[in-house]
């Protein structure tokens, strides 16, 4: 490439990843391929104090010999990459070295040592020449540096090996084709077993799966999936061992179909982690209880965290709830069930500081909701050492089948929700007065709903949002979520968008009022209604101009 200032070659590349700049310069230096140099030590003091640096000079690429130049000089002048003293080194010690993105503080920060080993720790001595640079020297090197490559070296190799035996067989048999053609017939019969140990692999991992997680052995028995339409409605609700009202299970179904946490809220006591489980099993569904404490403040109390200290990482309940849904998905794809992770208590702690994370995620696309657990240098490290144990824990996307549910006492001992968290939930309030009693049709659930029942488009309900914006203002958000639900709504319920419209509002426009309205917007819409005037006539409002659902 043409030379530049060391300035302008950073501008070039500032806004990348760390990882395409790295790639950028791997490729301006013509490494790529093969990223293992060597060269020689040396010592610097440092311009603004008594410290000594160490540098390596006169590098070169173990492949070719040459010795490689800035991509930025305007002159010929040879890399220096800088690390930190990995090992006893002496000034003029020759040594074999990987890097890593340096700072790019400095024209020769450029590259920064990643692994580093002396000569004589490879090559058995301190000098050399270019004929100890054979094959098999070459093969310890690469050993040393990256075990990964050598072993697809080695399988390079082999196939090789086999390929030529292979061509030597067919060389000798040329002449005789009934032997060639019984010999095609074997090998296609080797296929055939191969394929057959296959299928019976496949279904030993698909009970291993089954064993490692014993409330999930009705997971998957694709004979009994339905879909979500009136008639699976019916079935759903026969599987529920209570007579909950219509409305509740309705609104519960179709928010299943958004991002939102679907909150149940009211006095403890009421039913509402109950209701959830029922849901959970009346759809299919794999249900998490993950119970919240009162002094969760960030991620780690979800998701767990690294301990660098001896290289392991600790999980947590929540995080293994995510990763079975993840094996789920992975195993079964658009026949998986639907995972709900109910967060019980949810506002014992301050919900949108540990659960901050997941509120970002929810809101960005399908593919760019990366959950990234480990360091990078951890990650990589044990991608190369074949550590399963911290690849367990390797980043991944959040499975799409998972939902989150969360239960909320309104009581003294709760933290209020902020406004963040109301918007991004929807809300189904339990009274504690009207207990359902016992479902007499009650039958026990022998089918499931698949997760992609619950991933279908919005769909317009312009009158619905009409209404709503007399009360309230409808954001692009809130007007997503309206029609995703409806997307379900009209498949499962008889009532027509009226009903509809009146549970949005008392799920998701009154938990966020703060001042009172035009009660007359409310004249057809019945329970929303009734609950604007339960509020108005609350013993705990005490100015007129405001009303709260939260008193």
């Amino acid at each position: 490439m043409a030379k530049i200032s060391f300035d302008d070659y950073c501008n070039n590349i500032e806004g990348l990843s760390n990882d395409e700049k790295f790639e950028i310069i791997l490729k301006d230096i013509c490494c790529q391929d093969l990223p293992i140099f060597y060269g020689i030590v040396e010592k610097r003091k440092s311009a603004y104090s008594e410290h000594i640096n160490y540098f390596i000079t006169n590098v070169c690429k173990i492949h070719s010999h040459m010795q490689i130049k800035y991509p930025y000089k305007n002159k010929d002048e040879f890399v220096d990459v800088f690390f930190r003293n990995h090992i006893k080194l002496a000034e003029g010690e020759k040594v074999f070295f990987s890097a890593n993105l340096g700072r790019l503080n400095t024209p020769n920060e450029l590259l920064e040592v990643y692994r580093i080993f002396k000569f004589s720790d490879v090559l058995g001595k301190d000098n050399y020449t270019e004929a100890d640079f054979n094959y098999e020297n070459l093969r310890n090197i690469i050993s040393k540096f990256n075990p990964l490559k050598m072993n697809l070296l080695t399988n390079v190799e082999n196939r090789l090996n086999n390929y030529k035996i292979i061509s030597d067989h067919l060389s000798e048999e040329i002449e005789n084709k009934s032997k060639i053609l019984k010999q095609l017939n074997e090998d296609a019969q080797s296929i055939f077993d191969i394929l057959n140990k296959l299928e019976e692999k496949s279904e030993v991992v698909h009970q291993n799966f089954i064993e490692a997680y014993p409330e999930a052995k009705r997971l998957i028995n694709k004979k009994s999936a339905i879909k979500l339409n009136s008639v699976g409605f019916k079935n759903v609700k026969k599987s529920l061992k209570y007579n909950y009202e219509d409305y509740k299970i309705e609104l519960f179904i179709s928010a299943l179909n958004t991002t939102q946490i679907i909150a149940l809220c009211g006095k403890p006591g009421s039913g509402k982690t109950t209701f959830a489980e029922q849901m959970a099993s009346a759809v299919g569904a794999c249900f998490h209880l993950i119970e919240v404490q009162n002094n969760w403040t960030d991620s780690t109390d979800l998701l767990g965290f690294y301990n660098p200290t001896n290289n392991t990482y600790q999980s947590v309940k929540f995080l293994e709830a995510l990763l079975m849904a993840k094996t789920d998905f992975e195993i079964n794809g658009e026949d998986a069930k639907l995972h709900l992770i109910c967060l019980d208590e949810m506002n014992l702690s301050r919900v949108e500081y540990y659960f901050a994370t997941f509120l970002s995620l929810l809101q960005r696309d399908e593919e760019k909701r990366l959950i990234t657990l480990l360091p990078r240098d951890v990650e990589v490290a044990a991608r190369i050492d074949g550590n399963e144990k911290l690849l367990r824990y390797a980043e991944f996307l959040l499975p799409p089948n998972v939902r989150f549910v969360g239960t909320m006492n309104i009581d003294d001992t709760a933290q209020f929700l902020s406004p963040k968290v109301i918007d991004r939930s929807i809300f189904i309030e339990f009274d504690g007065e009207n207990i359902p009693d016992e479902n007499k049709n009650y039958v026990a659930d022998k089918f499931y709903i698949p997760y992609t029942e619950f991933s279908k488009k919005g769909i317009n309900v312009d009158s619905c949002i009409e209404e709503i914006n007399k009360i309230s203002s409808v954001t692009p958000r809130l007007a997503k979520y309206i029609k995703t639900m409806w997307a379900i709504y009209k498949k499962i319920a008889d009532n027509d968008v009226n009903y509809f419209t009146d549970n949005i509002i008392l799920g998701k426009i009154l938990p966020a009022l703060e001042n009172v309205i035009d009660a007359n917007n409310l004249q057809l819409f019945t329970n929303s209604k009734a609950r604007y005037e339960r509020g108005l006539n609350s013993k705990y409002r005490f100015d007129e101009n405001v009303w709260s659902f939260w008193e």
